[in-house]
């Protein structure tokens, strides 16, 4: 679920990144139009929004490859080794232990960091 919302995350980022490189592009185009043939400006705004898109999708799921190994490691923790969860991480243990109970109520036991089967 994190990797998907990431994700999407990047492609938003990416295309915002696209929309301000074609504003830029064509704010360029119309102070130098003069020097500029018809289908120069055409290439130029759509080799912006393509470049500037990839660049945005790159960097952003750079950062956000960070973001979701943690979150990975939190959940992986929180699951496998509760017990030593609750002892590095007192404070973070409990709000995810009220999370859990909150959102799975049949399932989870608040007296004991476990799922119930």
């Amino acid at each position: 679920l994190t990797a998907r919302v990431l994700g999407m995350m990047t492609f938003a980022i990416g295309l915002g990144t696209g929309v301000i490189a074609v504003v830029v592009a064509l704010l360029t185009a119309t102070t130098s139009s003069s020097s500029m043939g018809d289908g120069s400006v055409g290439a130029m705004v759509g080799g912006s929004l393509v470049l500037a898109l990839i660049l945005g999708m790159i960097l952003s799921s750079i950062i956000f490859s960070v973001v979701n190994a943690a979150t990975d490691t939190i959940i992986v923790l929180f699951a496998e080794a509760p017990t030593e969860f609750q002892q590095n991480h007192p404070a973070l243990s409990v709000q995810m232990n009220q999370a859990w109970a909150n959102a799975y109520p049949d399932m989870f036991s608040p007296s004991a960091p476990t799922m119930v089967v």
